[in-house]
């Protein structure tokens, strides 16, 4: 019987692609989650980079089936550019738009 050896992933293409897969993954389940839920709570906070570039950290909240909280964090966004309401606004509609969350209680 032939002895099966150790898989390596030095490749930066195979581990960057190794790690698109993977959030993909992640981000599906996430909306599957989301899309479950009859309500949901957007976390934003705005930070500075170590380059002192302005971003928006966004997490969503909602409760699963078993009634616990859920955390899910979405990720950073650029807002470098301009901070204002109504962008900071677009940026979060821009990841929400997809849950349909008009039809949502959302706070």
């Amino acid at each position: 019987m032939e002895k099966m050896g150790a898989f390596f992933c030095q490749s930066k293409t195979i581990q960057n692609k190794l790690i698109e897969y993977v959030a993909e993954e992640i981000t599906s389940y996430i909306d599957h989650e989301i899309d479950e839920c009859s309500f949901f709570t957007c976390k934003v906070d705005r930070a500075t980079d170590i380059s002192h570039l302005g971003q928006l950290s966004l997490v969503l909240c909602q409760m699963d089936k078993k009634r616990k909280t859920q955390e899910r964090f979405m990720g950073f966004k650029d807002v470098s550019i301009d901070q204002k309401a109504v962008v900071l606004k677009q940026v979060v509609d821009s990841v929400i738009r997809k849950y349909d969350y008009k039809r949502k209680r959302v706070s």
